[in-house]
């Protein structure tokens, strides 16, 4: 997919942010809306006014997120790749009975 320029809005701030991503247009507002909704409950939980301070806040949140569902997956995937080796072990086990 070509490269496309897109406005997106954050914080619901007058500013509008020019972007230009290889996403489809739908998934790139999907996207800006599920960060702005992060921001908000970012910001319920901070008493700071500091815009840059509430992304700084969000962005570790973010991380966490990521990182989270990264170790989450690395362990679905271990335990697949144990199970895959076991049914094969059985397999060949059963095949030269």
């Amino acid at each position: 997919m070509a490269r496309e320029k897109i406005v997106i809005k954050v914080l619901n701030i007058e500013k509008e942010f020019e972007i230009e991503t290889d996403l489809d247009p739908l998934q790139a507002y999907s996207l800006a809306a599920y960060i702005n909704k992060k921001l908000e409950d970012v910001g319920k939980e901070q008493t700071t006014t500091d815009t840059m301070n509430l992304f700084y806040h969000t962005l570790i949140a973010l991380g966490h997120e990521i990182f989270a569902l990264k170790v989450k997956n690395d362990n679905i995937e271990n335990d697949f790749n144990k199970k895959t080796d076991e049914l094969i072990l059985q397999i060949d086990s059963s095949l030269q009975v």
